[in-house]
């Protein structure tokens, strides 16, 4: 796997860097951004995905995941500031979240990958949550591991104060260094802590001041507001480990409802990226393609052949499931749905229009009967269709105008049943969708001409 390393030169402009001068150096790649120097590396090609670290704000904490990656998107991890290779600024005591996102902002936006599906795990997940809400020019979809939400704990000091002692207990045993190692191994076992790379444990024991003196304790209060949660438009996943604490569902089920998506388990720890690569990977990989591109699974052997537009359906199916379609709606106060124009508009807070497609498939076994069909989403469209239900609706008005609407009291009638009995519906509007359907019983009595008959059904 081949792994780019370049370094960035480049004046600040209001925090961020400007048509880049891009210098290929192998020992130290970093870009100087919003008043500090960021190491990153970057991999791979392709749409851009970047990972944000927690605790210790390492690049390498998602080495793995970036290598499994990389063949199909350009990764990029970098050491949050003060972190490891990102040096320290001077005078820098203290930071924020919303600090820690205008860093990731201005990353993406002097490497011109913005915009880029981003990961954040822990610390990196709030710092995810802040670049969405204050940049989301930048971000194309979030994934939010456990983020850490305390503030939204029914029991935050309980959280706080057992964190609490097993960093007392690491500073005593050997300073901020023993207490990266006491804190690690609390949050994501003794196991994972001892396969981690050498060089990759020491620099992150090395982080210790960072993290104890200017980031613990500050980044805990951040809580979103409600509304703030609602309006993000930007198509989000929340992830919660299988193996971690309560407290982490707890907070990410908080999370999850406000955005109005459903939680998603991932197997392994709080650190799934070193337990767990593969199906962390497996986990996060489609969601961070371009929705376009999600493959669909047919049981018919079919093949895609053309596409088919949703817009074109009139039926305003219910906000949940139109939520369940297009995830970018989720968490927005959807009022009315309603056919327009050929399309779906739906009201909100805003006046939205979207056009979503799906595809038309075509079976090539000759003995299937159901030579073509539409790729299914829920509520929108039906199973088998060989046209939309605009089209279905347009033939229906059409064999109405040729044919003449009935007279007033006037019905066909069934001759099937032991006694004569009413239509149900009347006249074109209960034509079934093939010919080969049309029942026997049907009464020749109707005033449709076979010429209306074949046009309804053509």
């Amino acid at each position: 796997m081949r792994r780019l390393v370049i370094k960035v030169m480049a004046a600040e402009a209001m925090g961020l860097v400007e048509n880049p001068r891009l210098v290929k150096e192998a020992a130290m790649p970093s870009i100087a951004v919003n008043r500090t120097d960021i190491y990153y590396e970057l991999r791979g090609a392709g749409p851009s995905v970047l990972f944000i670290s927690g605790a210790t704000g390492d690049a390498g904490h998602f080495d793995r995941v970036a290598d499994l990656l990389a063949d199909e998107f350009t990764v990029v991890t970098y050491d949050r500031r003060g972190n490891s290779r990102s040096p320290r600024p001077s005078g820098w005591e203290t930071t924020s979240v919303a600090e820690q996102a205008d860093d990731a902002a201005a990353l993406l936006t002097a490497l011109a990958l913005a915009p880029a599906a981003v990961f954040g795990n822990s610390y990196g997940g709030i710092t995810a949550l802040d670049l969405l809400i204050r940049h989301p020019g930048v971000v194309s979809r979030a994934v939010l591991h456990e983020p850490i939400l305390v503030s939204v704990l029914e029991n935050p000091g309980e959280v706080q104060a057992v964190v609490g002692s097993v960093v007392e207990a690491g500073m005593a045993a050997g300073g901020p260094q023993q207490a990266v190692e006491h804190f690690i191994r609390f949050a994501a076992g003794d196991d994972n802590w001892d396969r981690l790379d050498p060089d990759l444990r020491h620099r992150m024991a090395s982080n210790g001041e960072t993290l104890f003196n200017v980031e613990m304790g500050t980044f805990e209060s951040y809580r979103p507001d409600d509304a703030t949660l609602a309006g993000i438009t930007t198509p989000t996943q929340v992830l919660v480990s299988q193996e971690s604490a309560d407290f982490f569902d707890e907070a990410a089920a908080w999370l999850a409802a406000r955005l109005g998506v459903e939680v998603v388990q991932t197997p392994g720890t709080h650190t799934p990226q070193w337990d767990q690569p593969e199906e962390l990977v497996r986990t996060i990989r489609p969601f961070c393609a371009d929705p376009r591109s999600c493959r669909s699974q047919s049981q018919n052997r079919c093949e895609t052949k053309g596409e088919l537009s949703v817009a074109e359906i009139p039926q305003a199916p219910s906000s949940s499931r139109l939520t369940a379609a297009l995830p970018h709606l989720a968490g927005v106060a959807i009022e009315d749905i309603r056919a327009e124009g050929g399309g779906l508009r739906i009201s909100a807070s805003r006046p939205t229009t979207i056009d979503l497609t799906v595809r038309r498939f075509r079976c090539e076994l000759l003995s299937c009967p159901r030579r073509t069909c539409v790729e299914q989403v829920d509520s929108l469209n039906f199973r088998h269709g060989r046209r939309s239900q605009l089209q279905q609706d347009m033939l229906t008005a059409i064999g109405r105008f040729l044919a003449g609407r009935p007279a007033p009291g006037w019905q066909p009638w069934c001759t099937a049943a032991s006694a004569p009995t009413p239509c149900s519906t009347g006249c074109v509007g209960c034509l079934p969708s093939r010919r080969s359907e049309v029942p026997a019983c049907w009464s020749s009595t109707t005033s449709l001409s076979s010429a209306v008959m074949s046009t309804a059904l053509s």
